[in-house]
């Protein structure tokens, strides 16, 4: 059985991650977070692992984050 881990992953919303990056192909560095994500689940799709987990830290502070974010 193969599993996919990552961590301190950070989604948040918080305007420092909303800030445009040097990459314009990529735009915030929300944006950028998502498509490592995005990213992650592809990588394990292709290799075909069925279980992934997010060990820890998918958001800085859950009361601080916005329905935006979770919705992401």
């Amino acid at each position: 059985m193969k599993v996919l881990v990552c961590g301190d992953v950070h989604l948040t919303n918080y305007s420092m991650f909303n800030q445009q990056t040097e990459n314009n192909a990529i735009g915030s560095r929300l944006a950028y977070i998502l498509k490592a994500l995005d990213c992650f689940f592809e990588y394990g799709k292709q290799q075909g692992i069925h279980d992934f987990v997010i060990n820890g830290d998918l958001f800085d502070k859950r009361q601080s984050d916005t329905p935006a974010t979770l919705d992401a």
